[in-house]
């Protein structure tokens, strides 16, 4: 038998192209059923959702468990595992990347559900598309860091952590924004035109105006993507309506004498030295006390060892407080709530464990109040405490 002439570089190479090409296809028909899959998945479960116990009962049928509480706003992940008869170890991280998709994409049918009534599974197919596939959706590009464009940044890890919540903060306040301001937002004014103007999925649009006199008028309107994030993010975190009750109070009682984040470096220096002397004969410096009055139901901000300073008493609409006597918070927590949340303009990623009333404390400690502040993004918290004034010697 004769043997077969080897085949030159050449045609080796067509052969691979040839498969390359085959799996190509075979990996774009892939990708194309996984985003129709899931665009249908999330229209079943809106269905599924609306019948009490349905999934829960669903899940327990299989013998699925799962977190009731997870970083993302709707658990996804036993649905999936389900469908896609996934083991939730060996493919977690499978699991982790659709299930962020999926809430992005369930936050965006909210944020606009006229648009999403008609057409719904190709208009979410197109949203999938549109925000670079499914790795893209869920957020898992956000690190990516192009160590050439900053070498400096490259070097430092604490700089890429500190880079990486920013964009995880960002993202937050993008979609909570997004929501806020295409369902719940009450409009400052609106204005009627017969030119049709350019606006998001969301129908949201970023306006050019000129102020005239004491009236503004459009100049345009553009919808796009960076440019309507930027004004979403930040027109967001200016928005406390979203805030507990709690959080509200003492966070704008507090930004009446917060300095700004440029100067936060500077908190230290720029504190008044006082009269009274430290054990080592240095003069101690004021340092501001948020107090509440319990007889007059009014907060009072003010420097502490000093007879002369700035002051801001307030006596707000909402009594968060069921105290009768004086109570003060501790000033690291001031510091805390200044640099954490007012400073870093983050007050609307933060839930309060009571709404409406500082809670009591119920075991033993000098502080009389305490909340817990919970970041959402981070799911770091930290207790402020209030304490009563005989706490207090300076």
């Amino acid at each position: 038998m004769a043997n077969k002439k080897p085949k030159s570089l050449e045609q080796e190479l067509d052969d691979i192209i040839g498969l390359a090409d085959r799996q190509a296809h075979a990996y774009k028909s892939a990708r194309d059923l996984l985003w129709e899959a899931l665009s249908k998945l999330l229209v079943w479960w809106m269905k599924a959702n609306k019948q009490k116990w349905y999934l829960e009962t669903l899940y327990k049928q299989r013998g699925i468990q799962y977190k009731t509480t997870t970083d993302q706003s709707v658990n996804f992940s036993p649905l999936l595992r389900f469908v896609w008869a996934m083991d939730g170890t060996l493919n977690a991280a499978s699991i982790d990347q659709w299930n962020r998709a999926l809430n992005k994409m369930y936050l965006a049918v909210q944020s606009n559900s006229d648009y999403y009534k008609q057409q719904t599974v190709q208009r979410l197919i197109s949203f999938i598309s549109t925000n670079g596939g499914i790795t893209e959706l869920a957020g898992y590009n956000a690190a990516d860091v192009d160590p050439a464009n900053d070498p400096a940044f490259a070097s430092s890890a604490s700089a890429k952590r500190a880079q990486l919540s920013q964009t995880m903060r960002d993202n937050a306040h993008f979609d909570a924004g997004t929501l806020y301001f295409a369902t719940q937002a009450a409009p400052i004014a609106k204005i009627t035109t017969a030119k049709v103007l350019p606006t998001s999925n969301s129908n949201l649009a970023v306006g050019l105006l000129r102020k005239k006199g004491n009236s503004y008028e459009l100049l345009g309107a553009t919808d796009d993507d960076d440019t309507l994030r930027q004004a979403v993010i930040k027109a967001y975190k200016r928005t406390n309506s979203k805030q507990s009750d709690t959080v509200r109070v003492i966070t704008e009682i507090i930004r009446t004498q917060a300095l700004p984040a440029s100067m936060s470096a500077l908190a230290r220096k720029l504190a008044d030295k006082t009269k009274i002397l430290a054990a080592n004969g240095a003069a101690m410096s004021a340092i501001k006390r948020l107090r509440y009055r319990g007889k007059s139901k009014t907060f009072l901000l003010s420097p502490s060892r000093t007879d002369c300073a700035v002051v801001t008493i307030a006596k707000p609409f909402v009594n968060i407080f069921a105290a009768k006597s004086d109570v003060a918070l501790s000033p690291n927590d001031r510091a805390y709530i200044e640099t954490a949340l007012i400073q870093a303009e983050d007050f609307n990623l933060f839930d309060a464990d009571g709404d409406h009333r500082v809670p009591k404390v119920t075991d033993e400690e000098s502080a009389t109040y305490k909340l817990r502040l919970t970041n959402t993004v981070t799911k770091q918290h930290r207790y402020i405490r209030f304490y009563p004034l005989s706490v207090y010697k300076q």
